[in-house]
């Protein structure tokens, strides 16, 4: 079956995940039937991205009401062009730098998942050291290794042209690979070192697990690494191994937007998982029930987006509940990063800069 390429713009209108936009239009390229065998063969039928129904009343806010979160709204959102990049406006934010070089080229390893799926390595230099490893280390700067679907432009393009029943069963391609909020979220926790040594902590919509290997090579003493994509857990626990961690980190299903409350941790981190709107104010209502929770039950909390779709900045509609029951409000900071990633669309590896947004409470 021949199919073009999705272009970078329309992709960017519709609400895409992109990493970066190549200059060049891209060009006709051909789905290859196994890669749909294999995915069947790996990926469970009920494996759908993040949806969650009801657990609204009628008296509670607006905002808290908002919990419909299917990535399908990915693709079929009517989004501006400038939803990439451009901030989602309403919440005041402030600027720091936190730009390093990108990643260095590194060997890459490939192997076949379950025997049947290509996947490939990538070694991620995080800019940070570890005090408690530095020796073992030679005092190097922290990298994780972690895991990817080789070509995720396939994946995704088998994804774009099937029809709905098919997309729930091939699961969510956007977390087959690393995003650069899992960096800022890594360096987040560096500087919060204190909070994760000998604690648990859980990470959301935990994709390939840079942030969770990250928290382990940290001290945590427990890590909860989520997903509802069982794909993506795939990748992550085969790099948990890989990387010697499996007795620290443990992976599991969580559904973001189910009735089930948060399992208890001292540090919850959620990156780059604002896929949509609805999405978006999902996270924002997680974080509210972080932040009802008494103070000595509290865990710290860090959320990070690179990418800034529209609609997807839930600070403003919780500022405003917050403001209400007068509670200290939350603020974005804006962070700048140079990462080297997959290009999502094209084959080819992408280097570029990005401006990523924080939330560290």
């Amino acid at each position: 079956m021949g199919l073009h390429r999705p272009t970078i713009s329309n992709a960017r209108r519709q609400g895409l995940p992109v990493h970066v936009v190549p200059r060049a239009s891209l060009q006709p390229t051909v789905i290859r039937f196994p890669l749909l065998l294999i995915l069947l063969s790996l990926i469970e039928a009920d494996a759908a991205a993040f949806i969650g129904w009801g657990f609204a009343s009628s008296d509670e806010p607006a905002f808290l009401g908002r919990n419909r979160c299917s990535r399908s709204s990915i693709l079929t959102s009517e989004l501006p062009s400038s939803a990439l990049g451009a901030a989602a406006g309403g919440s005041s934010s402030s600027k720091n730098t936190d730009a390093s070089q990108p990643q260095e080229q590194q060997s890459r390893r490939r192997a076949l998942l379950s025997g049947k799926l290509p996947i490939t390595s990538r070694t991620v230099p995080l800019g940070i050291t570890n005090p408690s490893v530095a020796e073992e280390r030679d005092g190097k700067e922290l990298s994780v290794t972690i895991w990817e679907v080789e070509k995720p432009n396939e994946m995704i393009e088998l994804w774009w042209a099937s029809g709905e029943s098919d997309r729930e069963t091939i699961g969510d391609p956007f977390g087959v690979v690393m995003w650069p909020g899992s960096i800022l979220a890594a360096r987040e926790m560096a500087a919060r070192r204190d909070e994760i040594v000998n604690r648990t902590v859980l990470v959301l919509g935990a994709g390939t697990g840079l942030e969770a290997q990250a928290a382990a090579m940290l001290g945590a003493g427990r890590v909860y690494a989520t997903d509802i994509n069982s794909l993506s857990l795939r990748l992550l626990d085969y790099g948990i191994k890989e990387a010697g961690l499996d007795s620290v980190v443990e992976s599991g299903v969580f559904d973001l937007c189910g009735t089930d409350p948060l399992p208890r941790a001292d540090v919850v981190l959620a990156a780059d998982i604002l896929y949509n709107q609805d999405l978006g104010m999902q996270v924002g209502k997680r974080l509210m029930e972080i932040l009802n929770m008494p103070q000595e039950q509290r865990p710290g909390v860090i959320i990070t987006d690179s990418q800034r779709f529209y609609g997807t900045d839930f600070a403003p509609l919780l500022n405003e509940e917050l403001e209400r029951v007068g509670r200290s409000t939350i603020e974005w900071e804006e962070r700048d990063l140079k990462v080297t990633t997959s290009g999502i669309l094209v084959d080819e590896d992408q280097t570029y800069d990005v401006t990523a947004r924080i939330i560290s409470v």
